[in-house]
């Protein structure tokens, strides 16, 4: 991930700056991203929470290496953005596709999915609440973003909402005319919410 990110932050940073900053920003963000790593190993004890903390920490490093260069405050996002959001999105689009597109019940998997594989996939430093309406509605709340407390406690809460535009990769390919499936996400705790209640409803 570490690769495919820097990759593409400085094929995004490579147009805003000097050849002779470019050169040096991919190693500059790594060797910051491995401080902050080791300063807050304690807060994940298993590979699977250790991924979202080094994830975590480069966008923290990033974002402070883009502030030095005094970027405008839309330009650094839009950086930031590219370099969490690329890697890797042709494949999780698709992969949502054919997992919809040969489901006979797209409902059914997205609940599945959810209920089953993304608490293993996020570990203990997030937390999840399921509810159940019938068969029409199900809703997967996070109550606890180990994002947010990350970048609250270093001063940047903000950096938070980064994270929230990358389940887009995901959230895109449903579609209600393909699938019979709306999402809604109608808060976000990035966004001052009590959680992020995904919210899946079958369209009959």
């Amino acid at each position: 991930m570490r690769r495919q990110y820097l990759r593409h932050f400085t094929r995004a940073l490579k147009p805003r700056v000097s050849r002779s900053t470019h050169r040096g920003s991919s190693q500059n963000v790594s060797d910051s991203a491995n401080k902050l790593i080791s300063e807050n190993s304690t807060l994940v004890s298993s590979p699977t929470e250790r991924f979202h903390l080094e994830l975590a920490c480069l966008v923290l490093a990033s974002h402070s290496y883009l502030v030095t260069l005094s970027l405008p405050a839309d330009e650094i996002r839009a950086v930031l953005l590219e370099a969490l959001l690329l890697p890797n999105q042709k494949a999780i689009r698709w992969g949502t596709k054919i997992m919809l597109a040969l489901s006979r019940d797209p409902m059914n998997s997205l609940v599945n999915y959810s209920s089953k594989k993304i608490p293993a996939m996020y570990g203990r430093v997030f937390a999840f609440e399921e509810q159940r309406i019938g068969e029409n509605t199900y809703t997967m709340r996070v109550t606890k973003c180990f994002y947010h407390e990350f970048f609250k406690a270093q001063g940047e809460p903000h950096l938070t909402q980064l994270f929230c535009e990358w389940d887009r990769n995901w959230i895109e390919p449903i579609s209600v005319r393909k699938h019979r499936v709306r999402f809604t996400r109608l808060e976000t705790i990035a966004s001052g919410g009590s959680c992020c209640p995904f919210t899946f409803h079958r369209v009959t």
